[in-house]
């Protein structure tokens, strides 16, 4: 649920300033907006209920006003009540005599939770966009986080594209007194998995897992439907979700031009075998997603998605049919291990087992160690988001060491650079601009995987679980093969997204070359002139190159 409210510390905001507040939300596609004033808070919310009263949730018997966007609550024993709040989904709670604030951001933060000082208050919102609507907050862009967004790296803690924005860290909880922000507390972290010694013990602890998790995906939503590709991972969800009672309406989409985009044939032949329903969009009839570098953008954020048109065209589609949740197999492929990581791993056992009989195994730190060497041995590289090399030398310097800083604090995870890249990378630039585009058509989208539950299971099994018997992704199809017999579970998705890149390129450098002889091209103070020697990360350059002056060119 979208929602922007005004806590006040001092005094209410003059009530010209609330109307036109309400007034330029509802420009930004809020419409159905309420205002609700009690006391020296007023609210506005949209794209779902609105707050209900509530008891403090730290038991001090106060009354109060709750804003949720939880999920439901996770199965019993794996988390306490306390931390499924922030585990399972953000909300904010207000004092009903606006003396007090508390905010929670969910564990892996799939919705934004953001915040902004003014002149006797403050501003809470889930986009950037609504707060930047409250007249006179300044619209400055924090350069630091515009240059993480070029390394495709999520922003520096706690801030956000904008300077007079921050943003509460995944897990943290925020506190708001009449003296200001209190600092908080520890993010949210669990520890459910113990030792997995085989593939059939691992296999029992995340199958149930996976069920629970698109349960929790599809709990509470009236009328559903799933993103349904040829792939297992979205295949793996029809299954559960049907496993589990929910019949999901499921959407396919696929190209007669472009070979590689084509999938709808499988997808419909699945969703009929489990008795779905299906629904199908051509990308054939939709305009480039490169077709203007003057088009309408989000707000919010640079980031506009390759399918831009397709997503819009979808949403809007589910709006008018009455769709109130939107469900996908996203993060499937984050959760599992890649083959270079068992082989990784097992070149580093091996060495263990040389070191041991020599009694000079060395502590855990040696241990790491030697999984890097043996991760270089097989030429897998680790420890750098693509987009650095993007960057000139004190930015890319800057944001390699705060990369590896961001990776030390996932260390308790046999690979923490999967783990930090799925929690950080994954959480800030996907989730939260897919979120974007269901906000704006009141459509609830949740990736079934991204779920702090499974996310703990998956990464803390050893890498070899995650592909056997030549069976990249062996979890996730082995689950697949129990619940539905298919031969989905056996063959790799057919879709190649890379295509739509290639094929749009010569569109795309012009655009580039129209962004670039504008304004001297400012985003060159911050990039390498070189391109990429890799034509689709040369191209995935340009791409970001292009939104990017987009996004900046339409905030002045």
């Amino acid at each position: 649920m979208a929602f922007a409210v005004w806590v006040g510390r001092e005094r209410a905001p003059e009530p010209d300033a609330v109307e036109r507040w309400r007034r330029a939300i509802g420009a930004l596609g809020g419409d159905a907006i309420s205002l609700l004033r009690t006391g020296r808070v007023a609210w506005l919310w949209s794209r779902g209920a609105g707050p209900a009263a509530v008891a403090a949730p730290d038991g001090s018997g106060q009354s109060g006003l709750r804003i949720s966007d939880s999920v439901a609550t996770p199965t019993a024993g794996h988390a306490t009540p306390h931390s499924a709040s922030a585990a399972f989904g953000s909300w904010v709670w207000v004092a009903a005599d606006s003396s007090s604030a508390l905010l929670f951001r969910d564990a892996l933060g799939r919705s934004l939770l953001l915040r902004a000082d003014v002149r006797g208050g403050a501003l809470i919102a889930s986009r950037e966009a609504w707060l930047l609507a409250f007249p006179g907050l300044p619209r400055e862009v924090d350069e630091d986080a515009l240059v993480a967004w070029l390394a495709q790296m999520p922003p520096p803690a706690g801030r956000s594209l904008f300077r007079s924005i921050s943003s509460l860290a995944p897990g943290a909880t925020v506190a708001l007194t009449p003296k200001g922000w209190r600092d908080p507390r520890a993010p949210y972290r669990s520890s459910i998995v113990a030792r997995v010694r085989s593939p059939g013990e691992a296999l029992a602890i995340v199958q149930p897992l996976v069920l629970d998790a698109v349960s929790r995906a599809f709990d509470g939503a009236r009328r559903p439907a799933l993103l349904l590709s040829s792939g297992i991972d979205s295949s793996l969800v029809a299954a559960a979700a049907v496993a589990c009672g929910v019949r999901p309406l499921a959407i396919t989409n696929g190209s007669l031009v472009s070979a590689g985009l084509e999938e709808r044939p499988e997808a419909r032949r699945f969703a009929r075998k489990l008795g779905l329903d299906v629904v199908s969009f051509d990308l054939d009839a939709l305009a480039p997603w490169c077709d203007g570098a003057d088009r309408a953008r989000l707000p919010d954020h640079p980031w506009n998605l390759v399918y831009r048109e397709l997503r819009d065209r979808i949403y809007a589609w589910c709006r008018t049919e009455g769709i109130d949740r939107l469900v996908d197999g996203n993060f499937g492929d984050e959760l599992h291990a890649q083959p270079l990581d068992a082989l990784a791993d097992d070149f580093a056992g091996t060495t263990r087992a040389m070191l041991s009989t020599t009694g000079t195994i060395g502590p855990r730190w040696a241990l790491r160690a030697m999984r890097r060497r043996a991760s270089r041995l097989v030429g897998r590289v680790h420890g750098r988001p693509i987009g650095l090399d993007w960057l000139r030398k004190p930015w890319r310097e800057a944001l390699h060491e705060r990369f590896h800083e961001a990776q030390r604090a996932w260390r308790a995870y046999p690979r923490p650079d999967q783990a930090q890249f799925l929690r950080d990378y994954a959480a800030e630039l996907m989730t939260g601009r897919e979120r974007l585009f269901g906000e704006r058509f009141g459509v609830d989208y949740r990736p079934a995987f991204h779920d702090p539950v499974l996310f703990d299971a998956m990464l803390r099994l050893p890498s070899r679980h995650s592909w056997r018997h030549g069976q990249d992704k062996w979890i996730f199809a082995s689950i697949g093969a129990r619940l539905v017999e298919d031969e989905t579970w056996g063959r790799k998705k057919v879709a190649a997204p890379q295509s739509i890149f290639r094929e749009s390129a010569p569109l795309l450098r012009a655009e580039l070359d129209a962004a670039r002889g504008r304004s001297g091209h400012w985003l060159a103070h911050f990039l390498v002139d070189d391109p990429p020697v890799d034509p689709d990360e040369a191209l995935l350059r340009d791409f970001i190159e292009v939104e990017t002056y987009a996004w900046l060119r339409q905030l002045r």
